[in-house]
């Protein structure tokens, strides 16, 4: 056990070092899971002990540990906290207190609806809130500085429900602080529990052993697996995106979306017309050697060694173009920049929509890279839609609506995806048109070899057709792989598929959505086209990431 936590009176802690200037890089969040004793001390055990004091007392101690745990864990001036725990009597209102007044952003994890919550009692027939501690409860539950109510648990026994709360307690949170009573006795799905839990599975801990010295809240710190907690960090290719200066805590997600998205989608085009640009130049740079080497096939003239020399240049710029590519992993990167601003664009157009985001952060858990990324998108969602009331779904559906599916920019998803639809059927019906073409004549012209005896170059140098016939078998076979090779590369065929079937599916939804009447049906349509643009940018994603140019 460490020493005891040194705490200096103080009537309510600076919240300076919470806020930030809101430069570069991107903030991002750190999510600090709470746990602790419903019953601070025994009811009559300390007779003189002033219970309002007492709450007050643990509650400034807890925001100076909140205060100092960044400096402690080594976070930097882009990360922040948010806190996430239940709203039960005793240390989780201590700590939501705490959180309040330093503005740290916090989510609720609950076990049951709130209203039942709120009227649960215990096995012994207790209720957890009395009328007051109720009254409390439901006024911290309308500050600003909670972002999120969510009921985590469907099970059917107390137990269960308290049990499942620590479990998505620990999937979420990059750390626990848990506060335990000294000499308490571990219970069912209570917060010893979740600290043996913590322990297992190493996440880091810092455990808070309370005792009552002298009628206030002595704490004993000990820390749990410490270094096994790692900063948040934001993928590579987005470290040094800046945001525009601000005094505010955190910044707004309108905001943090358009830095993202002014770096992602230049990157995004840039690298795909780069990538374009070079597979085109690699397939045909083989296709003009081809039929270089052809030229020179049993010539004998002063331009042979120049067209040598021509066909050499062509080979090895369309490898080295080749190898570029591949070394400097530019479809990978790509890739990345495409899915982050398909990701972005999705965050943007539910900006009147207070919801969890996960379900579709769910499809992305795959990728490390971005798992902070998205939790910062989420919370700051969280923060800047928590005013967002559901009887103004109308509203908000039209304007969705507009945005993502009607209007006449980029945005326009239905539209979007008619024009690369038809696109992508033009390019791929070129493409195959030309493998078609290219393998038709190169039969034709083999069999017109046979009929006349085999390869006229070889037995009649001087047939008229001698040549002209060797040249397409051998040059139109390689015109029908580099065609192959280019739709290929290009991904038209999956793409075309992709975007028919899309097309069809947003025609319906936008309907669906339009004849929507009510908040819940709004938010699972809404939540359904989501799921669904972001599904398929996941599959090109991971179709792209290893398809270059072969």
């Amino acid at each position: 056990m460490s020493a005891p936590f040194t705490y200096t009176s103080i009537n309510k802690p600076d919240v300076q070092p919470m806020r930030r200037a809101m430069t570069a890089p991107l903030p991002l969040v750190v999510q600090l899971g709470f746990a602790g004793a419903r019953q601070l001390y025994e009811p009559g055990q300390y007779q003189q002990l002033d219970a309002s004091a007492f709450a007050a007392d643990l509650e400034q101690q807890l925001a100076a540990i909140l205060q100092q745990l960044p400096a402690e864990l080594g976070l930097g001036e882009q990360h922040f906290l948010c806190g996430i725990s239940q709203l039960a009597v005793g240390a989780d209102t201590a700590f939501t207190r705490a959180c309040q007044t330093l503005q740290i952003p916090q989510r609720l994890f609950l076990p049951q609806p709130i209203d039942v919550y709120l009227s649960a009692v215990s096995k012994s027939g207790t209720p957890d809130f009395t009328a007051d501690q109720r009254r409390d409860a439901e006024n911290l539950l309308q500050s600003a500085h909670l972002v999120q109510q969510r009921v985590v648990s469907d099970a059917a026994t107390r137990t269960e429900r308290f049990n499942e709360c620590n479990l998505e307690l620990l999937r979420v949170s990059s750390l626990l602080l848990c506060l335990v009573c000294e000499n308490q006795q571990s219970k069912p799905g209570g917060t010893q529990e979740l600290i043996a839990l913590a322990n297992k599975r190493r996440i880091p801990v810092l455990e808070l052993t309370m005792s009552v010295v002298e009628g206030r809240p002595s704490l004993q710190r000990h820390w749990h697996d410490k270094d096994n907690f790692q900063a948040p960090i934001m993928p590579v290719l987005l470290d040094q995106i800046p945001l525009p200066t601000s005094s505010a805590a955190l910044p707004t997600i309108a905001d943090y979306c358009a830095a993202i998205n002014a770096v992602v989608n230049t990157g995004a085009n840039t690298l795909r017309k780069h990538f374009e640009r070079n597979a085109r130049l690699v397939i045909l740079a083989h296709v003009a050697a081809t039929a270089l080497s052809l030229l020179v096939f049993n010539r004998t003239s002063s331009w042979v060694p120049v067209l040598l020399i021509a066909e050499l240049f062509l080979l090895s710029g369309g490898f080295a173009l080749h190898r570029h590519l591949h070394k400097a992993q530019a479809v990978k990167r790509w890739a990345l920049f495409r899915l982050v601003a398909e990701i972005i664009r999705s965050v943007t157009a539910l900006k009147n929509f207070h919801y969890y985001l996960e379900p579709q952060f769910n499809l992305l858990q795959h990728l490390p890279e971005l798992r902070h990324l998205l939790r910062t998108l989420n919370v700051l969602h969280l923060h800047s839609t928590r005013d967002k009331h559901p009887a103004e779904y109308a509203r908000y559906r039209d304007a969705y609506l507009q945005d993502r599916m009607a209007g006449t920019d980029g945005n326009n998803q239905i539209l979007y995806h008619a024009n690369k639809q038809a696109a992508t059927h033009r390019a791929h019906s070129t493409a195959h048109g030309l493998f078609v073409g290219s393998s038709a004549l190169t039969i034709a012209a083999i069999i017109a070899e046979l009929l006349l005896g085999g390869p006229l170059h070889t037995i009649d140098p001087d047939h008229v057709l001698g040549w002209p016939l060797g040249f397409v078998s051998v040059f139109l076979p390689v015109v029908a792989v580099a065609a192959l090779s280019l739709a290929a590369a290009s991904d038209w065929e999956a793409t075309h598929y992709e975007s028919t079937d899309l097309h069809a599916f947003l025609q319906r939804q936008k309907t669906d959505l339009e004849n929507a009447g009510s908040a819940h049906e709004c938010k699972r349509i809404v939540l359904e086209i989501e799921n669904r643009l972001l599904g398929k940018e996941l599959t090109w994603f991971s179709r792209r990431s290893f398809l270059g140019v072969s």
